[in-house]
């Protein structure tokens, strides 16, 4: 418990700083605004709503989502880049912080600082959303999307994101080129790589196929939720590695020696994992290609036709003889 609460204060520290931050306070602005807009626009009675968005009942929540997504994630980069590069400019955290912390438990404050931050924001777009869809509109309302929506598309995101870019500060040590790269990434993604690979290059999930039914829900949730999760391994590997090479004297030397080979573990299952991903969609297509070369192998040859029939039958009782 007392290191829940260390980290804990670490956490409300970045919570505040970010918070009275310029740059997210705009971005909050600009992300706000444009969005109350659409959903006023497109989902509510002044005008009618598209049928792509009527066919299904999480429609609202999942487009919402997904275009803020896409603007928050290089945000969500920049500002994660950031923190790290405070602690090298004060270059005083082992004063002004509590000591009595492992670089594990710090960096994992700060990182659910930032999280926590840009969720409370995605909360606020959903509930204003929800608010247009459930009394302003005539399309089916479904509360649960709402929510598990954020946690197969957003949450796996930031994990990845905020992973990625502590190790990225590690390795360059320098913010405009963690975020340079970050966001170039990102843009090769959603302009050219889009679905390819049945979209295991996809960590923002802008190309999922999360549309669900009223009647069989998400289809291939398993497959998507592997993806996911496959994003949120990578992000937790990248952050274990951040805090090994995390420039701060460890309180342990024991987990540290620990951290390394538990690092190497999660490489090799992460690669794993993305492995049985792609093969089940290379199966698939395999068993597809065969079937259309099955069912061409017999296109070419002449087809049978009946020129005569001829049949002698018998009724002897309840038996039929022929």
């Amino acid at each position: 418990m007392p290191q829940l609460r260390k980290i804990w204060a670490v956490s409300k520290y970045e919570m505040l700083h970010l918070s009275r931050d310029w740059f997210f306070r705009i971005f909050a602005v600009l992300t706000i605004a444009p969005m109350i807009f659409l959903n006023i626009l497109i989902f509510s009675e002044i005008t009618p709503a598209p049928w792509l968005f009527r066919g299904t009942a999480n429609s609202v929540p999942l487009a919402n989502l997904t275009m803020i997504n896409i603007v928050q994630t290089a945000v969500f980069a920049l500002l994660a880049a950031d923190i790290m590069k405070r602690e090298r400019k004060i270059n005083t955290v082992e004063v002004i912080h509590i000591r009595s912390l492992s670089n594990a438990g710090y960096l994992f404050g700060k990182l659910l600082g930032i999280v926590i931050l840009f969720l409370s924001l995605d909360l606020l777009i959903l509930l204003i959303a929800g608010i247009i869809h459930g009394l302003f509109s005539d399309m089916p309302f479904r509360l649960l999307p709402y929510f598990y929506f954020l946690l197969y598309i957003v949450l796996p995101t930031m994990i990845f994101t905020g992973g990625t870019v502590f190790l990225a500060m590690q390795i360059f040590r320098n913010q405009a080129l963690t975020g340079m790269l970050f966001i170039g990434w990102e843009t090769v993604v959603l302009i050219f790589l889009q679905n390819d690979f049945h979209g295991l290059f996809d960590f923002v999930g802008t190309y999922l196929p999360f549309a669900a039914s009223d009647f069989i829900g998400i289809p291939h949730i398993k497959w998507l939720l592997l993806q996911r999760g496959l994003y949120v391994l990578i992000g937790v590997t990248a952050f274990l590695w951040a805090v090994i090479g995390f420039k701060r004297l460890p309180q342990s030397i024991i987990r540290r020696r620990i951290a390394v080979p538990v690092g190497v573990i999660l490489i090799v299952f992460t690669g794993f994992c993305g492995r049985r991903y792609l093969q089940h969609y290379v199966d698939r297509d395999s068993s597809r290609s065969a079937m259309v070369e099955l069912s061409g192998r017999y296109r070419d040859l002449p087809d049978m036709h009946v020129t005569e029939t001829s049949i002698r039958l018998q009724h002897n009782g309840a038996e039929l003889v022929v």
